[in-house]
This record gives C-alpha cells, sequence and structure tokens, in this order.
C-alpha cells in the first residue's frame, strides 16, 4: 500500500471519527504539527465528503438547527451543567 493510499483511508477513518466526537480532532493537530500535509488535506477533504453527504441525505436543516439552537449554549457553557454547578438553594 503506498502512503497516498494509507494517507487516504486515514483521513477518511479520522474525519468520520471527529465528526462525532472533539478527541479524535486532536489528532488532526498533531498530523499538522507532524507537518504531513498530505494527511491534513485528505481529512478535510473526506470531511467535507461525509459533510456535504450528509446534506444531500438529510438536507440542510440540521445544519440550520445545530447553528440556530445548540452551538449558541455550546460556546455558553450551557450544554455542560455538570462543568458549572448551580450552587444549592436551601430552603427556608
Amino acid at each position: 500500500m503506498t502512503w497516498s493510499r494509507r494517507d487516504a483511508a486515514g483521513g477518511a477513518l479520522l474525519a468520520f471519527t471527529a465528526a462525532g466526537k472533539v478527541f479524535p480532532s486532536m489528532l488532526v493537530l498533531h498530523a499538522a504539527a507532524a507537518l504531513r500535509w498530505r494527511a491534513v488535506a485528505w481529512i478535510a477533504a473526506m470531511g467535507l465528503v461525509f459533510t456535504v453527504a450528509t446534506a444531500a441525505v438529510f438536507g440542510l436543516n440540521p445544519f440550520v438547527e445545530f447553528a440556530r439552537d445548540e452551538l449558541p449554549r455550546l460556546v455558553s457553557g450551557a450544554s455542560f451543567p455538570h462543568v458549572f454547578p448551580q450552587p444549592a438553594v436551601q430552603a427556608v
């Protein structure tokens, strides 16, 4: 197997897993830090392919709803209530 086929296969797998979890995204940063630009390009290309395929199958509505509803909650931290616990209120 040549390097380009390994980069293509790895890019497809990493793009798929990075779409669902944050930790695999760190591997993209590792590839960039290691100056593996071909691998980074494959990851980006396959991420774009998966995004376009998702939009073709499900339409743009999930993307619009995520940007409108969930993205502001992620930015404000409201999506992570376990990280920022509210102080306990004692009954009087």
